[in-house]
């Protein structure tokens, strides 16, 4: 079979790819080479053709896939010669060619060297600009980019971050760790590499005594790779105006131990970012105070601006952000910054603490003059959910019932077992104890007492039943029940803040969440219960940064424009575009410190809401605002 360079490598991308996934469709192989449905049916012609030849069929079925029949093993010396191509991802391949070529390259050229169509090639151009922030320069000649900026060094730091993963072993009393990319990164790093640099920096951390914090640790061997690539690649380098300001005690050590590991004679203008993490790392060990927009920061100082700028708080929430924080200005100050994969789910499991730590991270910003990445608000966020937590029992709604029985175990099991027969969606059984027991524990947190005999000069509702539960037993039982819900009900902040005249209801295309925030603070305004100003605020905080969530959104704007606190809901039939989610229904916190020492049981009850799709299911699905309201009722 007589074929071009370019077709042989193609067919070989196919082969390889049915290879390793065993089983694929049209799609996958579309998406894998960038080639059109019609001409990947032509090269699966020519990929038959191949495989026959080796005795081989190439299986193509309707609703099934395609797939190899036949004895693997005569593939062996194709496989092999295919390897690198199923291991490569294409957006790295890109990434690669662009940091190693001198000169700019034209996009047609690109594609041909990566056997990509020229449309594939620029929707992965756009990928690596929007999710790594790439800056890839135009002109008549091409496309290309400054490997030496730190716009580019950032966007690898991030690409690698993303890809490459760890195994730790134990050797002799040690843990050590191997490197290897989830997706290889061609030629520009040997995969080795990042192995050997783990050892070298086991023999830094042997010799000066430094501690390595993980997440700095892995960040140190990735700047490290990628100032050896780059300076392997261009031999020299140019100096960056901020490495003038001072260099790590300890990089002429680290230097000595790299340029012996690889064979280099690396000067110390190569190793910017390499510098800061040394510096980062001795700061931390030393306890080294820094300053930053004319004011110094060490642990006592951040401690009472923290204090000062957040407005609830306990000691450990201050003892943990200290810390944190005290590490996240020095990273910035040295330009060392951390990528925080778990961003968005932080974003979307803890809605409040996320709100919380973008507050604190606004105002940390205003005084320091410092810019702090959703991705370091996402760390901080978790300071804050665990706060919450602390502060919050995040408990089941149910009545909590303490059972008293003197009649025997025997009788005192069948009646915890009948009550928790009849009445378990509604209530939870704490403990069942004697008379004598309960007088020595009456620390107890329940909500009802149980029991089988007469109680006086108790100051908690006490319901006598006999050992065998009785028709009257139980509609008494029932009564006190429905009592204690509506009790909850009146205690239950959250509730209590909806009313009806703030629920809207809509069936309306195309909204934005600037219509959705615009229609539920006019009718706030409207009904007084926030002032001029609201709606502006309400919309510059959404700018910051989204607060829509996987299944609601949670708008709002500054305390100081609330008169009458209260909580606005907005439902819409069709979904709303919120952020990176769909959402069909809004609660707008207008909250104040009217509220304040309630606001531990707000979030308890609204973390709990916004957790069960199934509940905010039904809560859309309201006919009206009565409707809603009794669901809401019924779902606590």
């Amino acid at each position: 079979m007589n074929i071009r360079k370019k077709e042989k490598q193609v067919i070989n991308d196919i082969i390889a790819l049915l290879l390793t996934k065993k089983l694929v469709h049209y799609s996958d192989i579309q998406e894998y080479t960038g080639l059109s449905k019609r001409t990947v049916a032509k090269y699966l012609n020519d990929v038959e053709v191949y495989l026959n030849s080796k005795n081989l069929s190439l299986i193509r079925k309707r609703n099934k896939g395609i797939y190899i029949e036949g004895d693997l093993k005569r593939l062996k010396h194709t496989a092999s010669l295919t390897e690198n191509v199923v291991n490569t991802d294409i957006t790295a391949s890109i990434l690669s060619m662009l940091i190693q070529t001198n000169n700019a390259i034209s996009l047609d050229d690109l594609a041909d060297k990566l056997f990509i169509s020229k449309s594939t090639l620029i929707r992965k151009i756009e990928y690596l600009k929007n999710n790594y922030n790439l800056e890839i320069y135009s002109s008549k000649k091409g496309i290309s980019v400054d490997p030496n900026s730190n716009i580019t060094k950032d966007a690898l730091t991030k690409y690698v971050q993303n890809h490459l993963k760890s195994k730790a072993y134990v050797i002799q009393n040690k843990m050590r760790y191997k490197y290897t990319f989830t997706k290889n990164m061609p030629t520009l790093f040997p995969e080795e590499i990042f192995t050997r640099i783990s050892n070298v920096i086991e023999n830094f951390v042997h010799l000066t005594g430094l501690l390595i914090e993980r997440r700095m640790y892995e960040l140190l061997i990735i700047h490290t790779a990628i100032e050896i690539a780059l300076f392997k690649q261009y031999n020299q380098y140019p100096k960056n105006n901020m490495f003038d300001e001072y260099s790590s005690d300890n990089l002429s050590i680290f230097i000595y131990l790299i340029s012996s590991e690889f064979n280099l004679s690396i000067t110390t203008d190569a190793l910017e970012y390499t510098n800061h993490d040394l510096i980062f790392i001795e700061n931390k060990n030393l306890k080294r105070d820094i300053t930053i927009n004319k004011i110094v920061i060490n642990k006592g100082n951040l401690k009472k601006i923290l204090e000062k700028v957040i407005p609830r708080y306990d000691d450990i929430l201050i003892k943990n952000l200290t810390n944190h924080l005290y590490e996240l200005i020095t990273r910035y100050k040295l330009n060392v910054y951390m990528d925080n994969p778990y961003k968005d789910e932080i974003k979307r499991k803890y809605p409040v603490a996320f709100d919380n730590a973008l507050a604190l991270s606004k105002n940390l910003g205003e005084l320091l003059s410092i810019s702090i990445t959703e991705s370091e608000v996402g760390f901080i966020t978790l300071h804050f959910e665990a706060f919450i937590h602390r502060q919050v029992n995040l408990t089941s709604s149910k009545i909590r019932i303490l059972i008293i029985c003197s009649s025997g175990y025997g009788s005192s099991v069948l009646l915890k077992q009948e009550i928790e027969q009849k009445y378990s969606d509604r209530i939870e059984i704490v403990k069942t104890i004697s008379e004598d027991e309960f007088v020595k524990n009456q620390q107890l947190n329940f909500d009802l007492i149980i029991s089988t005999i007469e109680i006086e000069n108790v100051n908690t509702n006490i319901v006598k039943v006999s050992p065998l539960l009785s028709k009257s037993d139980e509609l008494f039982l029932e009564k006190e029940f429905d009592r204690i819900k509506r009790e909850q009900y009146g205690n239950n902040v959250f509730l209590r803040l909806i009313k009806k005249d703030n629920i809207i209801m809509a069936n309306e295309d195309n909204l934005t969440p600037s219509d959705v925030i615009t229609k539920i603070v006019d009718n706030l305004q409207n009904n007084n219960y926030v002032r001029k100003g609201m709606l502006e605020a309400s919309l510059n905080r959404e700018k910051l940064s989204s607060t829509g969530l996987r299944n609601v959104a949670i708008p709002h704007g500054n305390p100081t424009f609330v008169n009458v606190p209260t909580i606005s809901v907005f439902i819409n039939k069709k979904s709303i575009k919120w952020g990176e989610n769909r959402v069909h229904i809004a609660f707008y916190m207008a909250l104040n410190d009217q509220v304040e020492v309630e606001i531990d049981k707000l979030y308890k009850y609204f973390y709990s809401l916004i957790r069960n799709d199934k509940k905010i299911s039904e809560l859309v699905n309201s006919k009206d605002p009565d409707d809603f309201m009794e669901k809401l009722l019924l779902l606590q």
